[in-house]
């Protein structure tokens, strides 16, 4: 429930309602008995408080997400985000990394580790990420990016 309330807030833009309401109802959830209940409101607590832009109140709120999550894959690609936005690009690709290669990662793991990959001229990663990307969304808004990337990448490699 926390999840589907905070992504609607989020989503129409209620940013300080959002944040005022989610903390009241953290203030009632014992995090040692529902965690989920817990690492949910903080995960979209951080997110109207805009972690993903940087804001480093809505970083501490996602890390706390991240420990009661057990590092489900899209806190690891907020965090990511948030540390990008902080500068912070190596730790960044450790979390866009980790979000990527988890088990049911979004797909959106795949093309910010791609983005920064190539970025960072860092084209083994961003080889695999670009193409985990297409192979789990060919028509995505970003395909054409990716094809055009993927493309330079194996213009760039040296023969064998």
């Amino acid at each position: 429930a926390m999840g589907l309330l905070g992504k609607a807030y989020f989503d129409s833009r209620r940013f300080t309602l959002g944040r005022d309401d989610l903390e009241a109802r953290l203030a009632r959830v014992d995090p040692k008995k529902d965690r989920q209940a817990a690492g949910e409101a903080r995960l979209w607590i951080g997110l109207l408080y805009g972690a993903t832009k940087g804001h480093q109140k809505g970083g501490a709120h996602l890390r706390l997400a991240r420990t009661l999550l057990d590092d489900r894959p899209d806190v690891l690609l907020a965090l990511g985000h948030y540390a990008r936005e902080r500068g912070d690009n190596s730790h960044a690709m450790e979390l866009y990394q980790l979000a990527s290669d988890a088990q049911s990662s979004p797909v959106d793991a795949h093309l910010a580790l791609g983005k920064l990959a190539v970025i960072r001229k860092n084209r083994r990663v961003a080889k695999v990420a670009l193409e985990r990307y297409l192979r789990a969304t060919p028509d995505g808004d970003a395909a054409g990016w990716a094809r055009r990337q993927l493309e330079q990448i194996d213009h760039d490699e040296p023969a064998r």
